[in-house]
């Protein structure tokens, strides 16, 4: 009788063994199944909604793949002030209307030949346009939405170097400079060259 007990004992024993290790395992896969699922299925961090407060002497770095905040904040500036101007990569007449900014000027980046362009390796020539838009207007914003193609065209160095001539110009007489990048798209090196020379947004 005893030993029925102790054989009926150690299959219950067996079966119990048996049975824990495969809920285990059932809930292992699970947890893990959970885990994929949220990695998954949880929303990206929210980008702040909140618009920065720009100080005019200033130059912006808009980091982001996407350069819609930037002509956002050029809108919400120009709007008060109605002083400015576009420097795109972008066909100025779509910029104008997608914008709803049909009164500010705007130059195109561009190796056309047509009204209103810019070439890119004429980096004198930008400074210099840049620079009479800040001394000719009160408060001006200036957007320039192209400053990757700027380097393909130039190289790093000489379109730095046109960056601190500008950052000094709105330094001393005021206006507001916006510069979509995409920090993916810059060496660690080169990103710390541009920090330096504006505030990052």
């Amino acid at each position: 009788m005893v030993l029925v007990l102790q054989a009926e004992t150690k299959v219950v024993s067996q079966t119990v063994v048996h049975y824990s290790g495969l809920h285990a395992a059932v809930l292992v896969l699970l947890v893990l199944a959970a885990f994929r699922i949220t990695k998954l299925f949880t929303p990206p961090e929210e980008v702040p909604t909140e618009k920065p407060q720009l100080e005019k002497g200033t130059m912006y770095l808009v980091k982001g793949r996407d350069v819609e905040r930037s002509y956002s904040l050029f809108a919400d500036w120009f709007g008060k002030n109605a002083t400015g101007l576009i420097i795109t990569r972008k066909n100025p007449p779509r910029v104008k209307t997608v914008y709803n900014l049909s009164a500010a000027p705007a130059l195109w980046l561009s190796q056309k030949d047509d009204e209103n362009v810019l070439y890119p390796t004429q980096l004198h020539k930008l400074s210099y346009i840049i620079s009479e838009a800040v001394f000719d207007q009160k408060d001006p914003v200036i957007l320039l939405d192209g400053l990757e193609y700027l380097i393909v065209h130039n190289k790093f160095e000489p379109v730095l170097k046109q960056l601190y001539i500008i950052r000094e110009v709105l330094s001393r007489h005021g206006g507001i400079m916006l510069i979509p990048v995409d920090p993916e798209a810059f060496s660690e090196k080169e990103m710390g060259f541009l920090e330096k020379e504006s505030v990052s947004i």
